[in-house]
């Protein structure tokens, strides 16, 4: 996931659980990629396998955001620490899914999370997750429908009129 126009952030992902993972920024210049880790995995961590994950433009900087299983995650990338994040049971326990981000600004985000598989039946929806930041850095989160974020987006534009 790009961080600006010469670097990376990349997820290791060859273990089943989210917080034993590696973190890696590269950093490309004319020729060269530079690969540097900035978190080497720890002992601790969730119960996840195949999970995907996004980067948040949170108000206290940039967050990676990682999920899998019925876990939630998100990575800091200045204080190089994992903390958990309570999403609800509709985004749980759902496999093979593919997310995308829209950080509309620094206290409000959208994940939209694409199909995936539950219990091995094939997902075909699409989840709108709402993230909003307090004052403490917590995340709170919300879904929404496809139906469900269309009206939402619908009000702001009444809003705006």
């Amino acid at each position: 996931m790009s961080v600006d126009d010469t670097s990376v952030i990349l997820l290791q992902d060859d273990d089943s659980t989210i917080s034993k993972h590696s973190v890696y920024r590269l950093t490309f210049t004319k020729g060269s990629v530079f690969c540097v880790r900035i978190f080497n995995g720890n002992s601790h961590g969730l119960s996840t396998y195949s999970h995907p994950s996004v980067l948040l433009n949170s108000p206290s900087g940039l967050k990676l955001w990682a999920i899998g299983g019925n876990e939630c995650e998100t990575f800091d990338i200045n204080k190089t620490n994992w903390k958990k994040v309570g999403v609800p049971e509709s985004v749980k326990n759902r496999d093979l899914r593919s997310l995308s981000v829209w950080n509309e600004d620094t206290t409000n985000t959208w994940i939209i999370e694409f199909g995936g598989q539950w219990d091995e039946a094939s997902l075909s929806d699409t989840r709108f997750l709402n993230i909003r930041y307090t004052a403490g850095g917590d995340i709170s989160v919300r879904t929404y429908s496809l139906r469900e974020y269309q009206e939402e987006m619908g009000k702001r534009e009444r809003s705006v009129a």
